[in-house]
């Protein structure tokens, strides 16, 4: 027969067992909404320059920053078919909201230009834009339709595309 002592002993073996599994089955719970919350940068090719989606959302001056620490620049796309690509690699990746282009006209209103000082052959803004004035000087993709630029506002926050030169 066993003491009152021995059940109480393993009915405390049994509820720790319980809860550390419980604990263990929390942990990896937060664990996978955490990769979704915060997923991977993605890395693609086109045309000789590599490119890199970084899907944690920044200010633009903050991406640029970012870009240019990893020794690149914000993505400036040259053509549409560039444009596509870009937009096509963002909605691959699962990203459905706007992303930041290396595209502003923050040094004078109404002047856009690349970040890489090359000059703006290829344009695609969505219909009316920009239209910001000295409110919204930073380009972005994806924001009215997904291959469109919009013009934004220098405290929106959104994931970027980096450009590598190869």
């Amino acid at each position: 027969m066993n003491s009152p002592l021995s059940i109480v002993q393993a009915l405390l073996s049994l509820i720790t067992a319980a809860c550390v599994l419980l604990l263990l089955a929390m942990v990896h719970r937060l664990e996978t909404r955490l990769d979704e919350a915060n997923p991977k940068p993605k890395k693609a090719h086109f045309a000789g320059h590599s490119y890199l989606l970084v899907p944690t959302p920044m200010t633009w001056e903050d991406a640029q920053a970012h870009a240019l620490q990893k020794g690149g620049h914000l993505a400036v796309p040259n053509s549409e078919e560039e444009n596509a690509f870009i937009a096509r690699m963002v909605r691959d990746a699962g990203v459905f909201e706007a992303v930041w282009l290396g595209i502003t006209d923050k040094e004078e209103e109404g002047v856009w230009k690349a970040v890489t000082s090359e000059n703006l052959a290829f344009r695609n803004w969505f219909m009316g834009e920009p239209n910001g004035r000295h409110f919204e000087n930073y380009a972005n993709l994806g924001w009215s339709s997904p291959e469109t630029w919009n013009d934004a506002s220098a405290h929106a926050r959104h994931a970027f595309v980096i450009e590598f030169a190869k």
